[in-house]
């Protein structure tokens, strides 16, 4: 059997509108739940809040929307808290 190495010293942070496999909700005049409930989220929490929580925020806002449901994913290989520089 092959062993496989991972790096351990890479940090990445993978964002996606549903997992493999599931659709992404969208409306035809604003685009997709996913998308538009990030540019909200942003817009109004990236001068004080870190990355992961406004990711938890925008999960649990597209999570009850609509009669659909979606969910979006993460894959946090970051060691740190991750903030946006706004000014």
């Amino acid at each position: 059997m092959q062993s496989i190495l991972f790096q351990f010293d890479i940090q990445g942070f993978f964002c996606f509108s549903p997992p493999s496999g599931f659709v992404s909700w969208r409306e035809t005049s604003k685009g997709s739940w996913y998308v538009e409930t990030l540019d909200d989220v942003l817009d109004q929490s990236a001068e004080k809040l870190d990355l992961q929580t406004m990711l938890v925020m925008v999960a649990d806002r597209v999570s009850v929307r609509g009669t659909y449901k979606q969910i979006p994913g993460v894959f946090n290989f970051l060691r740190k808290r991750f903030f946006f520089r706004t000014d």
